[in-house]
């Protein structure tokens, strides 16, 4: 008796095969076209601020004064894989709304992978962030890659993030104060802070950046401190940005761990009931075809009884058919006299 699948066994083996080979597939493909940057794209935080500086050689220092900043970024050309953000700051008196400082610039990143087009480092956290140093990082547009240190978890407004901090040195701020480019010697400033990120999503929920900015005077070897100061996200900031990462962690969690999660789970209940489904029919077909054995066996045992009884019956009545041919045959010889 060969194996038969029966065609519910193939329905059930099919839907298995397809959901096991939907797990790589939806991982491979359907997931990063969620976590891309999308073509429309924008984005702007908000910082609070307190600065002093001073205006060239020979001033003094400003009184602290409270600046709020405004960073945008948006997709402003999209190249296949490529996509080309506008990243816009503007500095301003809060009570006037007199602009400070205002600059734009573009980069060029992968859309996956938010690594830069022209250099070895990443726009962003990736998901899943891991508590490590990560490295070749460029959260500001203009600070070079740097690395950014894991410090530990907390819990920001119930949220549970990672926070990493950073520092970098000796940047060139001639661009910024070129009244302080003196016999060839230039400003530089240093800048350092941290970034509180939802681990899941990678979203950075809240970052504080302080910087001083000095001059070496190559007449003294003094050194002169031009500007100093710090911002931080606003309250309303944060909030929003809190409200962001928690849709981005669900939905990534959705995509990432339950699809996958549910994919497995119907494949390996396919499995299962694949298994068991074609084990009862193979059950219920040997307990077909031993009914039928019993069967056949039964009727052959009543043929061969049906045979034996004939055979019994045959034996006398061959015996009278016998002797009543001899007795015919003497009737015959005798002239017609018969013996009874």
């Amino acid at each position: 008796m060969g194996l038969r699948v029966a065609p519910v066994v193939k329905v059930m083996l099919v839907v298995c095969i397809i959901s096991g080979l939907m797990v790589p597939v939806w991982m491979g493909f359907v997931v990063p076209e969620f976590q891309k940057i999308p073509d429309d794209y924008e984005s702007t935080t908000t910082y609070l601020g307190a600065v002093q500086w001073r205006g060239g050689p020979g001033e003094e220092f400003s009184e602290p004064f409270i600046q709020v900043e405004a960073h945008t970024e948006r997709v402003v050309e999209v190249k296949g894989n490529w996509v080309t953000l506008q990243l816009e700051s503007i500095v301003k008196n809060p009570l006037t709304d007199e602009i400070f400082w205002q600059s734009e610039s573009n980069v060029t990143v992968d859309r996956y992978t938010q690594q830069y087009v022209d250099e070895p480092a990443y726009y962003s956290f990736p998901l899943d962030v891991e508590k490590r140093d990560y490295y070749n990082m460029r959260h500001y547009s203009y600070l070079p890659r740097t690395v950014f240190s894991y410090e530990g978890g907390e819990t920001l407004k119930g949220l549970p993030v990672y926070v990493f901090s950073y520092r970098v040195t000796g940047i060139d701020a001639s661009e910024n104060f070129p009244a302080w480019v003196v016999e060839g010697k230039h400003p530089v400033m240093d800048d350092w802070g941290s970034l509180w990120v939802e681990p899941f999503s990678g979203h950075i929920v809240n970052a504080k950046d302080c910087w001083e900015t000095y001059f070496i005077d190559p007449s003294t070897g003094e050194t002169v401190y031009i500007d100093n100061g710090k911002i931080w996200y606003a309250e309303d900031t944060i909030v929003k940005e809190i409200l962001a990462a928690q849709e981005l962690k669900q939905a990534s969690f959705i995509q990432t761990v339950l699809i996958p999660f549910i994919l497995i789970v119907v494949s390996l209940s396919m499995v299962v009931c694949t298994v068991f489904s074609q084990r009862r029919i193979n059950i219920t077909r040997v307990e077909e075809e031993a009914a039928r054995l019993r069967t056949a066996e039964r009727l052959k045992a009543v043929e061969m009884v049906a045979r034996s009884i004939g055979h019994d019956v045959r034996n006398p009545l061959s015996a009278i058919r016998n002797a009543a041919y001899v007795l015919r045959d003497a009737e015959g010889r005798r002239g017609g006299r018969c013996w009874r």
